[in-house]
């Protein structure tokens, strides 16, 4: 008959498994540190254009619709193509 295995001998093993895992995980940081590191900075550079571009994106809606807002009055009163060119006089957007 087979003899059980100790609780403890377990937990030894799980142990050893997790520190060679750890040691394992080290040594490949070690040789690509280069690598990771690159990966990293490509990472910040990526979310730092996100939101850049978001918050350049929020201004611009800003300065559209400010601009939408002055030239309305012109587009509903019927007179289009002074609407589209702009009236250099009134300061209206081209």
């Amino acid at each position: 008959m087979a003899k059980p295995i100790s609780k403890f001998k377990s937990k030894e093993v799980k142990k050893e498994g997790s520190v060679e895992l750890y040691y394992r995980a080290l040594g490949w940081f070690e040789e690509n540190k280069k690598l990771v590191y690159g990966g990293i900075a490509v990472f910040v550079v990526i979310i730092a254009a996100v939101v850049f571009y978001g918050i350049n994106k929020k201004e611009n809606n800003i300065a559209a619709g400010t601009a939408l807002t002055k030239i309305m009055p012109v587009y509903e009163s019927g007179a289009y193509l002074q609407a589209i060119d702009g009236d250099p006089a009134k300061k209206y957007p081209d």
